[in-house]
């Protein structure tokens, strides 16, 4: 990780130029909305966004997952990740 201004902006425009994949495991779609805009990943289906969406929309499947399946959070979140398995290109 970098540690100043010139690294950081290297760094995030390095970022902007990542896709990543993001699986959703439920049998029904996903939708969320990030800056107004709705994004959706099919059922049993992988979804490709830009790297900050990307990550984005990760954590809000994996919420959305532990709260369906009335999961704990806390010991259950690693799990359901992986479940969410993701890669960036």
């Amino acid at each position: 990780m970098a540690t100043t201004v010139a690294g950081l902006k290297i760094e995030a425009k390095e970022n902007s130029k990542k896709i990543i994949r993001v699986y959703n495991p439920d049998t029904e779609d996903f939708t969320f909305n990030y800056h107004g805009q709705p994004h959706t990943i099919k059922a049993l289906d992988y979804g490709e966004f830009s790297y900050k969406l990307g990550l984005h929309m990760k954590k809000h499947l994996i919420d959305h997952l532990i709260n369906k399946r009335s999961l704990d959070p806390i010991t259950q979140r690693e799990e359901v990740a992986k479940e969410v398995a993701f890669d960036d290109k």
